[in-house]
């Protein structure tokens, strides 16, 4: 009895989420993938018809801000509507 107890308690000490939060970053990841995966497009579009000669390193640095700002921008929307 002590033993399940102590199970049960120990499980309690991290920090629960349940099936609500799951949903909102999943629906936040897929949001936030399909809006870079257009930007990308576009983004590369515009640089092969410019025939600009740009580093990819500031490109990728760009795009992964971007990425994060995003996530969180629609992980707060799902979580204030849902």
């Amino acid at each position: 009895m002590k033993f399940s107890l102590y199970i049960q308690v120990r499980k309690k000490k991290g920090v629960v989420e349940d099936e609500r939060v799951y949903r909102i970053a999943e629906k936040a990841s897929h949001k936030a993938l399909t809006f870079i995966i257009i930007l990308e497009g576009v983004l590369m579009a515009g640089i092969g018809v410019t025939k600009s000669n740009i580093q990819a390193q500031p490109v990728v640095s760009f795009l992964f801000a971007i990425t994060m700002l995003i996530y969180a921008g629609f992980y707060y929307w799902y979580k204030r509507h849902m």
